[in-house]
């Protein structure tokens, strides 16, 4: 039951803040948290599809890829591609000889062990798993915290949704965007569209340079989901 918690928030989280912009640093996207979300996820099916191709093939440009007659998924298998490649050079990870899969899956299985010994959390013993369990759940506990988010009786879920619904709005506010009466999906989409590269420059959520964490989270957790 956490296993497949843990796969459907990381999914989530990738979902708003997708490729190439994060630490476990709580949360940027939960897929269809709320049941409320989930009742409006059919009328918004079309304009989160293009949301979606047209952050990617900003990020495409961004990495030097061409985006002519790609549809979503082969441009993000082609930004996945280069992620993993760059990281595991950063990391001197040794690339020959290696599947894309398999490159992507020892990069972040470094990333997180990194992030463990980080929050002081012991990895002796533990499954890949059952540690980025641990992360994910101290990371969004110390984020609440830091963001005097009330934690007391709420599931890990709802708790997640709070960090990342502040964040981004914190986000929103320091780039001076009007966000009264706008859903957390909608200031997502304001920031992606229209403010992405000074959310960059600033290093603000969920554009920060060290968030590849949940990429490389994201593409493990459905490699393993789906065995």
């Amino acid at each position: 039951m956490k296993k497949k918690l843990l796969s459907y928030l990381l999914a989530g989280v990738f979902s708003l803040s997708f490729v190439g912009v994060q630490s476990v640093s709580a949360v940027g996207e939960v897929k269809q948290e709320m049941k409320h979300e989930k009742s409006e996820e059919k009328h918004h099916h079309g304009k989160n599809h293009k949301m979606k191709l047209e952050f990617l093939q900003k990020r495409a440009e961004e990495l030097g890829i061409e985006t002519e007659g790609k549809d979503k998924k082969q441009l993000a298998r082609e930004i996945h591609e280069v992620i993993v490649i760059e990281k595991a050079q950063k990391l001197k990870i040794e690339t020959k000889g290696k599947d894309l899969d398999e490159l992507a899956k020892e990069v972040y299985e470094t990333l997180l062990l990194k992030k463990a010994k980080e929050l002081k959390i012991n990895t002796e013993g533990k499954s890949i798993e059952v540690l980025a369990q641990e992360v994910f759940e101290k990371s969004v506990m110390n984020e609440a915290k830091e963001l005097a988010i009330e934690t007391d009786g709420k599931s890990l879920k709802e708790v997640a949704i709070e960090v990342r619904d502040k964040k981004i709005r914190q986000t929103a506010e320091k780039l001076n965007i009007d966000v009264e009466n706008l859903s957390t999906k909608e200031i997502m989409h304001e920031l992606i569209e229209n403010h992405a590269e000074e959310a960059k420059k600033q290093n603000l959520f969920p554009f920060e340079a060290d968030r590849e964490f949940l990429h490389f989270g994201r593409f493990h957790e459905g490699k393993h989901h789906h065995k």
